[in-house]
């Protein structure tokens, strides 16, 4: 039978392990952003907050333009180089209560609370991206019920035009 202290250090190590697996569930892997799971949880938080407390939020999905001739060509390795370049330069790109996700392979989506200057984040963004030669596609919406439906139809738009 364990004594106090031993099980006391046993409750440690499995709330450690908890938060452990917590972080694994909502973190990818790669880039260290949230991922789409923690994305459609905060969504959902979001709408109920926007309606409750007037919180605006303006939803924004980038894609990579050609990710997949990088991969083809230079291999996975220098893909999953270039995806994490993409996530510090998109957080680079937002203000500390905005949040940055990977949905998919090169798919990425922030989420803005109170923006009031969309084309000032844009600008960063590009700002950031241009340093590592780096063009993307994207969309974005007020956040809405099917706010990723839309905003992944006008990026695709928009990668159409760019072609």
């Amino acid at each position: 039978m364990k004594n106090n202290k031993d099980l006391q250090q046993e409750i440690k190590r499995l709330k450690k392990e908890l938060n452990k697996v917590r972080r694994l569930s909502i973190v990818d892997d790669l880039t260290g952003l949230y991922n789409s799971r923690k994305l459609h949880c905060d969504l959902k938080r979001c709408l109920i907050k926007q309606q409750k407390l007037n919180i605006k939020y303006t939803i924004i999905m980038l894609d990579i333009n050609n990710f997949k001739y990088i991969n083809d060509t230079y291999g996975h390795l220098v893909g999953d180089k270039r995806l994490k370049e993409v996530a510090v330069a998109l957080c680079r790109s937002v203000r500390y209560l905005d949040k940055v996700y990977r949905l998919y392979g090169d798919e990425f989506v922030i989420k803005l609370t109170n923006c009031n200057n969309i084309n000032k984040v844009f600008n960063r963004i590009n700002k950031n991206l241009k340093k590592i030669n780096v063009v993307v596609s994207f969309g974005y919406n007020k956040l809405n019920k099917n706010v990723i439906k839309i905003i992944d139809k006008k990026m695709y738009e928009m990668k159409k035009r760019n072609r």
